[in-house]
């Protein structure tokens, strides 16, 4: 049908405005970032400075550095945003990445190529929260002249948003991963990271020297776990810092993959660093004639089962450089990004953004904790410690969850093979967890073998004196007697289980009571209840000897009394959480779930953890802990948290 001139003019009118008129883009998040899986990690070309960008299954982002102000040189200022060099290049990973704001910006010191293109950035993308540590101090600027102006410009932009200045050991409040803050103004960490705490190797070495001793040794650093996939990342940290990070303990443990210190200089190449954290892939942020030292490429490749990745060919004549394929820009005419994306089991692979070639690394053997590790653990102190006798071991720790009352409670027995050396610090970081998911923890210290007045029938009568003194100060902290989750770990989760069997005691028993406090539900954790088999074996020193005072034959009263064999069914729902893992203690806890099918105790299930071994489900860090969460609230059911 043929138009009319008006219709005609209008179309015409339209086609024009379209072709000329500006472009919109707009950067919705896509689909697929809602639906990620991975942790995903973008180290951004910014030639030779730093700016690494994290991305969680939460679409939660963390920035760790901006880069260069301006064109890209320390002597650089602040340009119009659209000539701002490296603040460009982060965005547009940031919409690779398919976020639209920077959640966490955190700045690991205050040179120019981390902090520098922070302003620039702020106007091209928003910024959530700024994490960072004091100001350089007055002798910085010698060092590195610009340093106090690169600082003042950033101060004057985070202005009034909400800042934190973490100290080393404390947790960044990242959705999706665990970030703890290793290093921080020439402070380390002195509580081993879970999993760490060994004595290090190659440590006969000092520390080699700083290049730049005023601001790089204040550098924040962090480990980022997500699953049991490690990355570490500690900026500019070198001299004295860096080295006591693993020397002469480990205090971090290990890490999948390590952005190399200080863009890989030469002061990055010290070898107790590389053998102690044995990174499956260092990353080295370097520019074609920025970083990348000799020495420090050298020792990457020297490393076994370490390979080096690089997001310049170092131009110095003398650089052993990784292979092409592992390069992301081999000259200055490219600025492709290094991407990782890492999976809760611990494999990841890596993409050249410059091929788009990607290289799979596997999930690395797990090493399991241990009873070293347990030091680890550790938390702040607890809301309120409140005794039950008089010994100075006849106490409860009670931590309460932020929402208001009546509260759920988790009565927590600690294991530690009843022995005096394994006290209950070991349980806060699981205390606090638990309390942050919105249980009143209830935490029992005990007397134990070992300790003045342990074993038979002073621990049992403890652990029993601790349930019960509940009842006398559940109103004051608004405590559900209703909602009781019996709960412990080894040890401590044939104690839970005993505290659910209290009824069924024969009155003339040493560890009768008339009226045991009722618990709705047991959650044992690698619980060890067959007395019976662990005094056969003579355990922990026949530990159970001297707990019970001998064998079942010589005092079959007291094992009727205390042993869950005896007391079985127990009359309440019981969930068994088992490591797969746990070659030790797993049997136990089988010996007694086929013992309740035996009796008829249909209220016993197990749940079988495939990455844990004894200690892993007590370690709110590890990649078995949602699950042991999830296994808890299932276990609570109309008794867990309201939210």
């Amino acid at each position: 049908m043929a138009l009319r001139g008006d219709m005609k003019r209008l179309l015409l009118s339209l086609l024009l405005l379209t072709a000329f008129a500006p472009a919109v883009v707009t950067h919705a998040t896509p689909p697929a970032a809602l639906r990620r899986e991975t942790l995903d990690i973008y180290f951004i070309d910014v030639e030779g400075g730093q700016s690494t960008l994290l991305v969680t299954p939460e679409n939660e982002s963390f920035l760790i550095d901006a880069g260069f102000p301006g064109t890209g040189t320390f002597a650089s200022l602040p340009v119009e945003t659209r000539d701002a060099r490296d603040p460009n290049r982060i965005l547009a990973a940031a919409r690779d990445a398919g976020i639209q704001r920077i959640d966490h910006l955190m700045l690991t010191h205050y040179h120019a190529d981390h902090a520098g293109g922070v302003p620039e950035l702020a106007r091209l993308i928003p910024i959530g929260e700024y994490i960072d540590h004091a100001g350089p101090s007055p002798e910085a600027e010698s060092g590195v002249p610009g340093t106090q102006a690169v600082y003042d410009r950033y101060v004057k932009q985070r202005g009034s948003s909400p800042h934190v200045d973490p100290k080393p050991g404390d947790r960044l409040a990242i959705k999706g991963i665990d970030a703890t803050v290793v290093s921080s103004f020439g402070l380390t960490t002195e509580k081993p990271v879970a999993g760490a705490g060994t004595a290090a190797g190659s440590c006969s070495a000092p520390a080699l020297p700083a290049q730049e001793k005023l601001e790089n040794p204040h550098s924040l650093g962090v480990l980022v776990q997500f699953g049991a996939f490690r990355f570490l990342d500690v900026g500019d940290l070198s001299g004295a810092p860096l080295h006591a990070l693993t020397c002469p303990t480990n205090m971090i443990g290990t890490a999948d993959v390590y952005l190399v210190a200080h863009h890989g200089g030469v002061d990055a190449a010290g070898a107790a660093m590389f053998a102690s954290v044995k990174p499956r892939v260092a990353v080295v942020n370097n520019g074609a004639a920025k970083g990348g030292a000799a020495e420090t490429l050298a020792m990457i490749q020297s490393m076994a089962g370490t390979d080096g990745w690089q997001l310049h060919r170092a131009t110095a004549a003398a650089a052993p450089n990784a292979p092409d394929a592992r390069i992301a820009n081999l000259d200055e005419t490219t600025s492709a990004w290094i991407k990782i994306s890492a999976r809760r089991d611990g494999s990841f692979t890596v993409t050249n953004g410059r091929t788009g070639a990607a290289t799979s690394y596997p999930p690395r053997a797990a090493r399991l904790m241990g009873a070293a590790d347990l030091a680890s653990l550790s938390a702040g102190p607890p809301t309120h410690r409140i005794a039950y006798g008089p010994s100075p071991l006849q106490f409860v720790n009670l931590r309460l969850p932020a929402a208001k009352g009546p509260h759920p409670v988790i009565l927590f027995i600690h294991g530690g093979c009843w022995l005096s050396q394994y006290d209950i610090a070991h349980a806060g970081a699981l205390e606090q967890a638990l309390a942050d998911s919105g249980y009143a923890v209830w935490s029992v210290e005990y007397r134990r073998i070992g300790d003045d007045g342990g074993g038979w029938p002073n621990t049992y009568t403890d652990i029993a004196k601790a349930a019960d003194k509940l009842r006398d100060v559940a109103p004051q902290y608004q405590l559900d007697l209703n909602r009781v989750i019996a709960a412990g770990h080894s040890a401590g989760g044939a104690f839970a289980l005993w505290l659910a069997a209290r009824g069924k005691i024969a009155p003339q028993s040493e560890l009768y009571a008339k009226n045991p406090l009722k618990v709705r539900a047991v959650f044992a954790l690698a619980p060890a209840p067959d007395l019976e088999q662990l005094q056969a074996s003579g355990v922990c020193g026949n530990v159970i000897d001297k707990l019970m005072g001998g064998s079942p034959a010589q005092h079959a009263d007291r094992y009727d009394a205390a042993s869950l064999m005896r007391l079985a069914p127990v009359g309440v729902p019981q969930t068994l959480v088992i490591g797969m893992r746990d070659q030790s203690w797993g049997p136990i806890g089988r010996s007694y779930f086929a013992r309740t099918q035996a009796v008829g105790d249909t209220a016993a299930h197990v749940v079988e953890l495939p990455e844990s071994g004894h200690f892993e489900m007590i370690n709110p860090r590890s990649s078995s802990w949602p699950a042991v969460v999830r296994a808890l609230r299932a276990a609570a059911g109309d008794a867990a948290p309201k939210h």
